[in-house]
């Protein structure tokens, strides 16, 4: 590509000589609509010239490096989103199982000392209270 952008240049370069050199006003006209078409293309061609160059030295962002870029932080933030939901999941996973063990060791201390009232009731021989005690245990057994 750069030997064409050279040749081109040489070319246009000469234009001026070799527009003196045509005698018909007709051709003359053509010939630097010519030179003047070719003067465009050779500065676009000089464009996309320079523009690879940076694309390889890594001075200019391609379009398919751009788009990984983009998919990639959308990936990225869309993995972010999902742990952060999961988190608030196992958080309140967490503090419901940490609600259940306090209700349940809150249920074994009840029943514990019923228990303990319970046996205290019979060594005293009050059956009477011992059988409401026995009553309220197994409600509690129930509840729970």
């Amino acid at each position: 590509m750069e030997a064409a952008i050279e040749e081109t240049e040489d070319i246009l370069n000469a234009a001026p000589t070799i527009i003196d050199a045509v005698p018909f006003a007709n051709i003359l006209k053509q010939l630097k609509t010519f030179f003047e078409a070719a003067q465009v293309k050779l500065n676009n061609d000089k464009k996309i010239l320079e523009q690879k160059r940076q694309e390889q030295a890594g001075e200019v962002e391609t379009e398919f490096a751009r788009e990984r870029r983009v998919s990639d932080e959308a990936a990225f933030e869309r993995k972010r989103e999902f742990a952060e939901e999961e988190t608030e999941r196992f958080e309140g996973i967490r503090e419901e199982t940490e609600e259940r063990r306090k209700e349940g060791e809150i249920r074994q201390q009840e029943e514990r000392e019923l228990e303990a009232r319970y046996f205290d009731a019979i060594r005293a021989d009050d059956f009477i209270l011992a059988d409401q005690i026995l009553n309220e245990l197994r409600d509690l057994a129930e509840r729970g």
